[in-house]
């Protein structure tokens, strides 16, 4: 049992450093963004690329900080009813939301996604926006 608390202490602390640094990724998106929009209506041009790289930035830094928002527990739920009942049932909401629906969920993306995008790379898929 040791073993297993240690490897979850460990998993916890990759999260927490991840989470924690992905979060700049938001920064640099909004940078792009409004550089992308200084230069579209000061210089009247500007690249799609610019626009790909802030929508891959804020995915990035979605996808990288979900387990850690996870951890803290500050994902989105709804506290209408939630928030009233006890401590306990709380956690029972929690471990039974997480293996009837996030984790078939996230098993079901892996297997029905994971053939298309190998396709897609072993293809050498690009973006279909000129500059993308």
């Amino acid at each position: 049992m040791g073993g297993l608390l240690a490897l979850s202490k460990g998993i916890d602390r990759f999260n927490t450093f991840v989470g924690k640094n992905v979060s700049w990724l938001i920064l640099v998106a909004v940078f792009v963004s409004a550089g992308n929009a200084i230069v579209r209506k000061v210089f009247n041009t500007s690249m799609n690329a610019w626009l790909e790289l802030q929508w891959y930035l804020f995915g990035a830094a979605f996808m990288g900080a979900a387990a850690y928002t996870l951890l803290m527990n500050e994902h989105i739920r709804i506290d209408i009813l939630y928030g009233r009942w006890s401590r306990r049932v709380q956690h029972w909401i929690d471990l039974i939301g997480t293996l009837l629906f996030l984790l078939p969920f996230a098993a079901l993306m892996v297997f029905y996604l994971y053939p298309w995008a190998l396709r897609s790379y072993r293809s050498g898929e690009m973006s279909p926006n000129a500059g993308g």
